[in-house]
């Protein structure tokens, strides 16, 4: 009976700890927490949105990067892994896609955030248009 508690603990443990690798939220930031670190840290903050959503409202200073183009991947591969990287789409899915791709890569200090633009809009944080 002591082994199968043993057995039983231990499988719980490893689906738990590999439960929390994957839901890394020290990594997704909150729009207000997002904009505090973006304003105090040096990084490339990435808008990985398409070119339309991007011409019609984004953060500044973002650098578009189309989620959806065919070399999205080989072109995040070609940014520096040294660099921090702020990244937002939409509403959290994409960016969330993204900072996974970053980490599976080999960046270090990638920070997604929660809730995307519309997750800034809905904060009432400031927005450039083109």
């Amino acid at each position: 009976m002591k082994l199968i508690v043993i057995i039983l603990s231990i499988v719980g443990l490893v689906f738990c700890t590999q439960a929390a690798l994957k839901d890394d939220d020290s990594r997704v930031l909150a729009p207000e927490v997002f904009k505090a670190q973006l304003e105090s840290h040096e990084g490339v903050l990435l808008d990985v949105r398409t070119p339309e959503e991007y011409k019609a409202g984004h953060l500044a200073d973002a650098e578009n990067l189309d989620f959806f183009h065919e070399a999205f991947r080989e072109n995040l591969e070609k940014l520096d892994k040294s660099k921090t990287y702020f990244i937002y789409c939409r509403s959290g899915k994409r960016s969330g896609k993204t900072a996974a791709m970053m980490a599976e890569a080999g960046f270090q200090n990638v920070f997604d955030m929660k809730g995307g633009f519309l997750g800034w809009q809905s904060a009432g944080l400031p927005v450039e248009k083109d």
